[in-house]
């Protein structure tokens, strides 16, 4: 019985381990997209003004 739990354990903490691995991908993809978006938006005020 303890043993199967423990497998339990270890199966769900590999799962939320590979879910922030995701997570944290997605995040720094999304930082990156908003930082250039960001930077094209800046670019267009100065060329507007020029």
């Amino acid at each position: 019985m303890h043993n199967n739990k423990h497998v339990q354990l270890k199966k769900q903490r590999k799962n939320a381990l590979e879910l922030l691995k995701h997570w944290e991908k997605a995040l720094t993809l999304k930082n990156q997209l908003e930082q250039s978006t960001y930077f094209t938006k800046e670019k267009v005020k100065c060329d507007e003004s020029n």
